[in-house]
């Protein structure tokens, strides 16, 4: 019975820390010792009070150096929506999982500059970017707000009007 309590205890006391994000609040005492858990899930994100419920996003871009041929290596730029990672043993970073991963591209026309864009990759749902195949690694923290209440009621209110 004494193990159950300890194990119970252990992990609703986790739940807590990562729901409350005491861990933010309170490093010296419940911060996770990875700290790829909070560049890569934007954890310590500051939200804005009035917005409680908002959502952090994770977008990275990511030039990677992937070998085609022998001793022969090209570079190319990923972007998508950090979903996930793998860590080594020792605490460095191995895996980064993507979703909504897009692949930076250069359209060529004749007599015209080359233009940038970039193209979804598919198909797949995840894309796993290797850690040791990086060159550079940019991280874009984005925050998805709630709907405002005000706006949803009267949005409510104005299709019940058009409903009747």
């Amino acid at each position: 019975s004494t193990l159950m309590v300890a194990i119970g205890a252990g992990y609703a006391l986790r739940k807590i820390v990562w729901n409350w994000k005491w861990d933010v609040k309170y490093p010296w005492l419940f911060r996770y010792k990875n700290d790829w858990l909070y560049t890569l899930m934007g954890r310590d994100v500051p939200v804005p009070r009035e917005y409680p419920e908002a959502k952090i996003y994770v977008r990275v871009e990511a030039l990677t150096k992937i070998p085609i041929q022998e001793g022969m290596a090209k570079s190319r730029l990923y972007r998508g929506i950090v979903e996930g990672f793998t860590t080594e043993d020792n605490g460095s970073l191995r895996d980064i999982f993507l979703t909504e991963v897009e692949r930076g591209k250069f359209k060529k026309e004749p007599a015209k500059e080359p233009e940038f864009y970039w193209k979804p990759v598919t198909p797949g749902n995840l894309m796993v970017v290797k850690y040791a195949e990086l060159q550079n690694l940019n991280i874009t923290y984005l925050m998805e707000l709630p709907p405002s209440s005000s706006r949803t009621k009267k949005m409510a209110s104005t299709q019940s009007a058009h409903s009747a």
